[in-house]
């Protein structure tokens, strides 16, 4: 093995530049779209996501009071149903249990039309199928109770709320692609009475917007018939006049009324083809300005709203082709920024924006039967779930108050952080396009948010240079002789240039790289080989490199330590444990303490799993309460970081039985403690920190739902 001054010796008591629990970042890495360029986002912590087992079969969503309590529920229904589901508000923004409920009539729009002091608030709905509308209420208990019913000769399907006449009542504007016109329905003595305002058209949208500012609600609808939207002022007379069409060559749907820019106008938006069109409101509503947005599939459905709190309308788009929710979180720019995907292969029926007071969240429904709720991070919580964007994989951490993540998004890998401070813990989403899916990285600090990431797989090396301050980054690329199994870094203040020591592991043969990397390029300095028959190595992270590894010849397997000081080699193999011929041992290894001193060797072989733990003096085998259990636990590199406020009590994910563990390790005695914590399935990354008012908290990836869980430690 080369000698340490061969490449450049380190300082006197000088340590890797390693990212450890106390430094100021926590890591996550995810694929996001591959361009040259990154991107920030200010998510203000928007992303705390909340899941629900409801009912399947069921596509659409109502945000309603049926109790008149201090909370908001949900209602679920769907045209092909007579049932739907309430979700009941409760303390802290959380819902109950799928409470399923029968309705005489399918459901294909329902929406609030009065409430009602000391009385049940009323609501309308409309069946297509039945070709009724019905004016309903709810009981204490949830069920919806038929008041009054008008029948229709078409088929009506939309319903816009708004009070037309001024005279204290809200009214429904009735719509549909086969219903006969335009229709409003009016409330007297709880009996709906109808006024038909257009006839012999077919309008697949109509919505109340005031158009000259008068304060009475004037009318936007989409045409079918010559495919345009048509305009309609309310005289005051009870009639609607046609003040404007506006034609288009290609079929239009999905009438919203915004507020795009948050100016005083009210916007039209719709879906053309691929694209949503946003026509700007004026003070003479003559909408000639437009905003576009064109996408690679027609929207299955889209909602324009402001869900980070910055003042600026977000855009939330369903994606069928994809499978996937995509939010847009805008800028003050008219062009569209790369969206962020939430609830990817969930089959996602329809979304809706829940708004109580000033706090917006997002409600997501899968024809399968999932509910999720997405909202802001606004209050101390002993366990809860983040999304960020897509399914993290592999993360670490260095201070209370940013994040990294890794996984899978649209085929292209990226490196993301996500900041924050003191008061929000998830504010910005910066992401770093990479050249390619790695399986491991190194982060180091170099202070005054500066930091480099060496991130690695069988047949390449990334260094990312990222600077908080001003969010410019440098990358290099190298390729390795033999595929990476572990890197570490050697720091120098004095030297300009960077040198780094890459462990590799070549069909059982291991040896160091070791490679300048200098401002615009990385060189190999040479080439070390240690051993043959290798099951796995791992580099220590101590003043000096240390090489431990695990070997298997000849059904005989031994641990073994490498060290180079100055001139002298120091080696350590130790006693010999026979394997079953045809078995093939399986390592893991982490340290413990801040130091990374001591190691423990996780070795599964003949059916069995041992810990070993080495010191660089002793390597003795710990004894657990049950000798035959046979575990498989995802040991972090840096095993301090899952360490809880007890002493050498450690938090570990255990594949075989898809469970967290509480480890504890009592070196003295030679023991080790393991109880059951938490199960849960597809855990592929964890560590413990501080987090909320000091508290001790586990973080944990999963891939079922593509969710961060931050969990309380009690």
């Amino acid at each position: 093995m080369k000698k340490k001054e061969d490449i450049k010796k380190r300082s006197n008591g000088e340590k890797p530049a390693l990212i450890h629990a106390e430094l100021f970042f926590i890591l996550f890495f995810i694929f996001l779209f591959h361009s040259n360029t990154h991107s920030q986002i200010n998510i203000n912590g928007f992303g705390k996501t909340s899941l629900y087992s409801s009912l399947p079969g069921y596509s659409n969503i109502l945000q309603l009071n049926f109790n008149g309590d201090d909370y908001s529920d949900i209602m679920l229904f769907d045209p092909a149903q007579k049932r739907f589901v309430i979700h009941k508000g409760q303390k802290e923004n959380t819902f109950s249990k799928a409470i399923d409920k029968f309705f005489f009539y399918s459901i294909d729009n329902i929406k609030l039309l009065q409430n009602r002091t000391n009385e049940q608030n009323l609501f309308l709905f409309v069946s297509r199928k039945e070709r009724k509308a019905g004016l309903s209420s709810f009981t204490q208990y949830g069920t919806l109770q038929l008041l009054n019913l008008k029948n229709f000769d078409s088929y009506p399907s939309n319903i816009s709320v708004a009070d037309y006449d001024l005279n204290g009542a809200k009214d429904a504007l009735i719509s549909g692609e086969s219903f006969n016109g335009l229709t409003i329905l009016t409330v007297d003595k709880l009996i709906l009475k109808e006024k038909k305002i257009i006839t012999k058209k077919n309008f697949s949208g109509a919505e109340f917007i005031d158009l000259n500012f008068d304060g009475f609600p004037d009318i936007a609808a989409i045409d079918l018939v010559d495919n345009s939207i048509k305009l309609y002022i309310n005289n005051r007379e009870e009639k609607f006049v046609e003040s404007n069409t506006i034609k288009y060559l290609q079929p239009i749907s999905n009438l919203k009324i915004c507020n795009i820019n948050n100016d005083d106008f009210n916007d039209i938006a719709f879906i053309k083809n691929n694209e949503i069109e946003i026509l700007l409101g004026d003070s003479v509503s003559s909408f000639e300005n437009k905003l576009s947005f064109e996408f690679s599939y027609f929207p299955l459905q889209y909602e324009i709203n402001d869900l980070n709190s910055d003042e600026i309308q977000d855009l939330i788009l369903i994606n069928s082709r994809k499978d996937r929710v995509e939010i847009f979180f805008m800028d003050n720019k008219s062009t569209l920024p790369k969206p962020e995907i939430y609830f990817n292969n969930k089959k996602i029926a329809s979304v809706k924006i829940l708004q109580r007071g000033n706090a917006k969240r997002l409600a997501a429904v899968s024809l399968s039967g999932e509910l999720f709720i997405t909202g802001k991070i606004n209050r101390t919580n002993n366990a809860f779930n983040f999304a960020a964007g897509s399914s993290p994989k592999l993360f670490t951490q260095s201070n209370k108050t940013h994040f990294i993540i890794y996984g899978n998004k649209d085929e292209f890998p990226s490196l993301n952080i996500l900041t924050g401070n003191s008061l929000q813990r998830f504010q910005k989403l910066t992401s770093i396009p990479l050249m390619y899916n790695y399986i491991n990285f190194v982060a180091e600090d170099k202070g005054f948010g500066n930091y480099n990431f060496y991130l690695y797989n069988n047949k390449s090396l990334e260094v990312v240079s990222f600077s908080e301050f001003d969010y410019s980054i440098e990358k290099k690329s190298f390729v390795p002789f033999a595929p990476p199994i572990d890197i570490r870094i050697v720091d120098d203040s004095q030297i300009e240039s960077k040198y780094a020591h890459i462990l590799f592991n070549r069909n059982g043969v291991i040896g160091l790289e070791n490679i300048e990397i200098e401002a615009r390029q990385i060189i190999s300095q040479g080439i070390d080989i240690i051993d043959s028959n290798v099951v796995n190595a791992i580099i220590s992270n101590g003043d000096y490199e240390e090489i431990h590894y695990w070997k298997h010849e000849d059904s005989i397997l031994t641990f073994n330590s490498v060290r180079q000081y100055e001139d002298i080699r120091i080696s350590f193999t130790s006693e010999e444990f026979y394997v079953s011929p045809n078995i093939k041992p399986e390592i893991n290894f982490s340290f413990i303490g801040s130091e990374n001193k001591n190691l423990i060797s996780q070795v599964n072989y003949n059916d069995r799993t041992y810990f070993y733990y080495y010191n660089g003096k002793k390597f003795v085998l710990l004894y657990s309460g049950n000798q035959r259990k046979t575990y498989n636990f995802n040991m972090p590199e840096m095993l301090a970081s899952v360490k809880t406020q007890k002493l050498n009590q450690y938090i570990l994910y255990d594949k075989l039985s898809e469970s967290f563990k509480k480890v504890e390790f009592n070196l003295k005695d030679k023991k080790i403690s393991i109880t059951n914590y938490i199960e849960t399935k597809g855990v592929n990354g964890y560590f413990v920190s501080t987090f909320f008012e000091n508290n001790l908290y586990l973080f944990y990836s999963e891939t079922v739902n593509n969710l961060i869980t931050i969990r309380k430690i009690e």
